[in-house]
């Protein structure tokens, strides 16, 4: 209902500040407005919607979406992801904030690249009540940092980290014994 408003509003900021390069949707369930993201229609609805954005505005059309639940990629209908041409998944370690960007999709070229960056709050100034206005900077993070970074485990694993740390705290358990399937005798703890 708002498209051609929002194209009015792309006329605006073009005439005044001069050519668009990207629109940032945050978030397709904000944009959606109740219409349901599982739904054939109303994501196939959002995607030509988007289409046209593009199109009118001659620039990238850019969707902050949610992951589902346990590692599946996006959530809603498949239709979203058959028609992105570029992917890029977002993580965080919350020990030590070195982010995490993966290009999980891209069309006609190689996937999977990771780059790892921190954010650096930086201060554009102050608004009318005189509080600072913030945003922030992207670095990438070096590969100590990288190091510092923890993997980030499902439930299972995490419970699983938890119950082996807490017995070998308590010397529950051996060293290993060496032989046929094991690795050399005393490298490890079970």
């Amino acid at each position: 209902a708002d498209l051609p408003q929002l194209c009015q509003l792309i006329d605006l900021v073009k005439e005044k500040h001069g050519k668009i390069e990207l629109i940032v949707v945050d978030t397709l369930s904000r944009a959606l407005a109740g219409g349901n993201e599982n739904g054939p229609e109303d994501m196939t609805a959002y995607i030509s919607n988007a289409d046209t954005l593009r199109d009118h505005a001659q620039a990238t059309v850019a969707t902050v979406h949610h992951s589902g639940k346990a590692d599946n990629g996006a959530r809603g209908h498949s239709s979203l992801r058959a028609a992105t041409d570029t992917e890029i998944e977002l993580t965080v370690d919350e020990d030590t904030g070195v982010r995490f960007a993966v290009a999980t999709k891209q069309r006609d070229i190689e996937s999977g690249k990771e780059f790892a960056f921190e954010l650096t709050a930086v201060e554009l100034g102050c608004d009318e009540d005189g509080d600072p206005v913030t945003s922030c900077h992207v670095s990438p993070a070096d590969e100590e940092r990288q190091g510092e970074a923890r993997v980030a485990f499902s439930k299972n694993e995490s419970l699983a980290v938890t119950c082996f740390t807490q017995l070998w705290g308590e010397h529950i358990g051996m060293q290993n014994p060496g032989g046929t399937g094991w690795p050399d005798a005393g490298t490890r703890w079970v």
